[in-house]
């Protein structure tokens, strides 16, 4: 309560981190700035326990893959025009200040995240969206299982999905004509 003449009101914070699953465009830099300006943050890395939603036309990605195994949503950049639309303020013809839907009811205007998963692209297998919904169980996908990696840019790509999934990531150095079976 501001004083004694205002009614009570309660601020709740909700933290959203956007995480691109591939470079900004021109396009979505210039959405980032407007989402900035709403205290949404986005960034390029995946920040495991900070991430909200991942940013991405495919499935097939390495943050994609961490936003799986971290129960967060994987979502296209239509969603980012859905959030910038329902959180745009206004003004009238008087020029008063008109608050957002968001500021009006942001649990009633939240854009609905299962409406943006990306679509299925050239996948081996094709799976249904739902697949994409976050899932708290696959936080253990990866439990008791090692990767070797003979491939520095593999190792590097998929040791955040691996080890935010429960698993266990190594790199082998592997020389052509030196190294061994043993």
């Amino acid at each position: 309560r501001l004083a004694a003449s205002y009614a009570p009101f309660r601020i709740v914070w909700r933290p959203i981190v956007f995480t691109y699953a591939s470079k900004e465009s021109r396009e979505s830099k210039i959405k980032s700035a407007q989402l900035h300006a709403l205290d949404i943050k986005t960034t390029a890395d995946f920040v495991f326990n900070q991430t909200t939603h991942v940013i991405s036309a495919k499935r097939n990605l390495p943050k994609v893959l961490s936003g799986l195994t971290s129960a967060k949503h994987i979502v296209t950049t239509e969603y980012l025009d859905a959030v910038l639309g329902v959180a745009a303020p206004s003004v009238d013809e008087d020029n008063n200040y008109l608050p957002s839907k968001l500021e009006q009811d942001f649990d009633a205007w939240w854009p609905a995240e299962k409406e943006y998963i990306p679509a299925a692209g050239a996948e081996p297998v094709a799976r249904p969206q739902e697949m994409l919904l976050p899932d708290p169980s696959r936080s253990e996908t990866f439990s008791g299982l090692t990767f070797v990696f003979l491939n520095e840019g593999q190792y590097s790509s998929l040791l955040d999905p691996v080890t935010g999934g429960g698993g266990k990531a190594l790199l082998y150095d592997i020389r052509l004509g030196e190294t061994t079976i043993e």
